[in-house]
């Protein structure tokens, strides 16, 4: 895990996913020593002893992948995920009109003929910059 530690100066680290609230499904390295999990608690809601352990709880670890990708489902015109910088789960990832995914990718495939954004689906997020 290369990094050290901002509050402790020791490679204090294990991979945990926070399992709800604001940051729910994002998964990375906390921090072991008081003062990281004090930070970690007050960024996350959750220190690595209450965070889910993906190695010891793989189960546990998928169902809240699986809940934030429900989460997103669907709110892309052709059903997709969105994977814009608002796409928290119980939040628009994206204004009306703004949709990440048609701006920057094609739809998935199959779903729409030729494997095009439809023209009421371009139409629809024509004119304004994107802040993702």
């Amino acid at each position: 895990m290369g990094s050290y530690c901002k509050f402790c100066g020791q490679r204090c680290f294990v991979v945990r996913v926070v399992p709800d609230g604001d940051e729910m499904g994002w998964t990375g390295c906390m921090a072991t020593c008081a003062a990281g999990m004090a930070h970690d608690l007050k960024v996350t809601g959750h220190t690595h002893e209450t965070a889910i352990n993906p190695a010891t709880a793989p189960e546990a670890a998928r169902a809240v992948a699986d809940a934030v990708a429900e989460a997103r489902r669907g709110r892309c015109p052709d059903g997709g995920y969105c994977h814009g910088s608002r796409a928290l789960a119980g939040s628009p990832p994206c204004p009306a009109g703004r949709c990440f995914r048609v701006r920057n990718a094609g739809p998935l495939s199959g779903v729409f003929p030729g494997d095009r954004w439809p023209a009421t689906v371009l139409a629809d997020t024509k004119g304004e910059e994107d802040e993702h």
